[in-house]
């Protein structure tokens, strides 16, 4: 007699509780700029003609908009237009001047708001950008991590730097980002807690929901494979296992 098992590899959850609010407010700060760019690879050729670089990033492109790397935007196909994926935060000026840079050298309009015809950014918006500055911004969010060393993998992973390390609490730096999981007990999720000078989200929020993809693939496959060995030692034999289009996996036991 064979049984079907289903296990979910893909899980529902996301890695902060609250995704949908917290993306609604993510995306409220979102700031696009479309282009006339045919593709990634013109507006990569483009781009690095103007004197600004074009660097790959967790699985997107990204430019910095000033010499010394302190703020950038990412690149984004929307619908098949190449859009600058910036933050209402960024700096207006850098902005501007990077527009100046890339039309003057290509001669004609390349940027534009959704529905106009052109970019306008006045005096008085660099100004206001400008006084908005905090000196302090603050968030806490909860998570679903659990496994603290799993959780600290996919941290070095990419580069983040832990500084401080214990099982209910883990410090560490991402560019202009203080990250804070803490715990009360070790059977809990981890809190994270952000602090920061900028109100700028968008760029720790990218990098968030790269380690949730990674912490959720790890921690999938640390089940399957405790699931797997569990069928073994209980004498069952697997006679088929088939991925379906959510990512889940369905295992055929044979249990006698």
């Amino acid at each position: 007699m064979g049984v079907m098992l289903g296990l979910p590899l893909a899980l529902a959850m996301r890695g902060i509780m609250g995704k949908e609010k917290f993306e609604q407010w993510i995306e409220s700060k979102d700031y696009l700029l479309y282009t006339t760019f045919d593709s990634m690879e013109e507006m990569r050729r483009d781009i690095e003609a103007s004197g600004y670089d074009v660097t790959e990033w967790y699985g997107s492109l990204k430019t910095h908009l000033t010499q010394n790397k302190s703020s950038y935007f990412v690149w984004k196909d929307i619908d098949g237009k190449i859009v600058a994926r910036m933050s209402v935060y960024d700096d207006k000026a850098a902005i501007k001047e990077f527009i100046e840079a890339v039309e003057g050298r290509a001669k004609k309009k390349i940027f534009y708001e959704d529905g106009k015809d052109s970019v306008n950014i006045s005096a008085e918006e660099i100004q206001q950008a400008a006084e908005s500055v905090t000196d302090l911004y603050y968030e806490e969010y909860p998570t679903i991590y659990v496994d603290v060393q799993l959780l600290c993998d996919i941290i070095e992973r990419y580069q983040i730097e832990i500084l401080t390390y214990s099982e209910d609490e883990i410090k560490c730096r991402y560019e202009n980002y203080d990250m804070i999981f803490s715990r009360q007990k070790g059977e809990e999720p981890f809190n994270l807690e952000i602090n920061s000078s900028s109100k700028n989200m968008r760029h720790l929020h990218d990098c968030i929901d790269c380690l949730n993809e990674d912490y959720y693939a790890a921690l999938q496959e640390k089940t399957y494979i405790g699931i797997r060995k569990k069928i073994m030692e209980e004498g069952f034999e697997i006679e088929e296992e088939q991925v379906m289009e959510d990512n889940s996996i369905v295992m055929m036991i044979s249990v006698g």
